[in-house]
């Protein structure tokens, strides 16, 4: 999967790429910066879902399904996500990915309070 995400430029590349390597974890990353910077965040969301559904395991798509749920404004489901991996990361591990997960979480709050 390496050579093949250098060379993904269009949504179909990616779409294409995510059907043949739907668990490769660079590949999701990637295709998450792509759809969230073309407002498409839906698209990215359903692809970690997808690799998720089969890799609960996997602590790095936990992160990931974390953060494009704050990127939709999913707060519950982020939350629960942050209770499973809380079950699958070491405690130091956890603490760096929560302020990770606070910071964005506090640039949520801002801005539903600025559109009050």
């Amino acid at each position: 999967a390496p050579s093949v995400i250098a060379s993904l430029n269009s949504e179909n590349d990616f779409l294409a790429a995510l059907r043949q390597y739907p668990f490769s974890l660079p590949l999701l990353e990637k295709a998450r910066g792509f759809f969230n910077q073309r407002n498409k965040p839906k698209t990215a969301y359903q692809a970690i879902l997808n690799a998720l559904r089969f890799r609960r395991d996997s602590p790095e798509l936990q992160k990931m399904y974390i953060l494009q749920c704050l990127q939709l404004r999913l707060t519950e489901f982020a939350e629960d996500a942050l209770r499973d991996l809380f079950s699958l990361v070491p405690p130091t591990d956890y603490q760096a990915f929560l302020k990770i997960y606070q910071s964005q979480r506090a640039l949520i709050e801002k801005e539903r309070e600025s559109f009050q």
